[in-house]
C-alpha cells in the first residue's frame, strides 16, 4: 500500500432549520406504556410511541426548486 486516503467520518450532514416541539409531550406513564406495547407487541419502541402520541401530525420536507423566487 503506497497511500491511504484519510477520511475524519463526517458525513454531509445539513443544518436544522427549526425544532417543531422542545419539550417531550408524552409523560413517564405513557413511555412505560409505549415500552410494555413494544415488548407485548415486539415491536420498536418508536412505533409504540408513535401509536400512542398525542401528537399525531406528520411532517413533509419540501424541497426548494433552485429557480425559485428569480
Amino acid at each position: 500500500v503506497e497511500e491511504t486516503e484519510k477520511k475524519d467520518g463526517r458525513r454531509n450532514l445539513k443544518e436544522i432549520v427549526k425544532v417543531f416541539n422542545d419539550f417531550l409531550p408524552l409523560s413517564d406513564s405513557l413511555i412505560k406504556l409505549g415500552r410494555w406495547i413494544s415488548y407485548y407487541y415486539y415491536c420498536s419502541l418508536g412505533e409504540a410511541l408513535h401509536s400512542i402520541s398525542p401528537i399525531q401530525e406528520t411532517f413533509r420536507i419540501q424541497k426548494k426548486k433552485e429557480n425559485e423566487g428569480a
